[in-house]
């Protein structure tokens, strides 16, 4: 017969793979036992997985599996890190156990101002409607200039109060930072600090690259700081100058 002589006359050649082909028939084996004895629970998917990964990780360790073995465990790392994240914002958040909030008794509204224009007085405008306490604060870095904003200050502040800070090394956040600190130190309990800060927005995006994002600094820098608040006052550039000269051509 064909096959006895096959059987009897040769010899079957080697096989390259017959380690890999055991390892994964017994795997199979494995997981099919797995899936039939015990129930699908977190904690033996978790067995299962750390199996199979163990097992390919020392067959194909010198075709790339020692990738796996270094980026599943960031990867593990990374995912129970973000899940905490989400359970401890959660809890932060939730309103089981919370009582009453505390009650606002005053509110302090400071307003930067580095000059006096269209847009410091919308901004001015609504930091009179969020308080009737509203402490306006100019950084002086030339006296000539900080008379100029004082008097025009005097005439279109509607009688808001006009801090000048003095900083002789030019320096635009520090000194009202510092000054906010000092604030900080003496405030009163259920007392609420609000930063209105006047920002005027150009009709072209990338004309923001030319000025300070005050407002941005600010905000990273006293973002940590309880009870205190920043709100951005934009204030749009129509360009009335260029819209004039349209119309009167127009016109002409």
């Amino acid at each position: 017969m064909p096959w006895a002589r096959t059987c009897a006359g040769s010899r079957a050649p080697a096989t390259r793979g017959r380690p890999s082909i055991i390892v994964a028939s017994a795997l199979f084996q494995t997981e099919i036992l797995w899936l039939i004895s015990a129930s699908t629970t977190e904690r033996r998917q978790v067995a299962l997985t750390a199996v199979v990964t163990l097992v390919f990780a020392v067959t194909k360790f010198s075709e790339g599996a020692f990738i796996v073995l270094v980026l599943l465990p960031v990867l593990v790392t990374v995912f129970f890190s973000i899940h905490r994240h989400y359970k401890d914002l959660a809890r932060h958040l939730s309103l089981e156990h919370y009582g009453a909030p505390a009650q606002t008794r005053r509110h302090r509204v400071i307003l930067p101002v580095s000059g006096v224009h269209r847009g410091t007085l919308a901004a001015l405008r609504y930091a009179r409607s969020l308080s009737d306490d509203v402490t306006a604060v100019h950084v002086s870095i030339d006296d000539a200039e900080a008379e100029r904003v004082r008097q025009k200050w005097e005439t279109w502040g509607e009688g808001v109060r006009l801090v000048m800070l003095d900083s002789p090394y030019r320096l635009l956040l520090e000194p009202v930072l510092g000054y906010v600190e000092e604030i900080l130190r003496h405030r009163q309990p259920g007392e609420t600090i609000t930063i209105v800060v006047p920002q005027f927005v150009p009709n072209r995006w990338w004309a923001n690259v030319l000025h300070t994002q005050t407002a941005l600094w600010l905000r990273m820098a006293l973002m940590f700081k309880p009870g205190i608040v920043i709100t951005d006052v934009p204030y749009q550039l129509d360009e009335p100058s260029r819209k004039s000269g349209a119309s009167g051509k127009r016109l002409a």
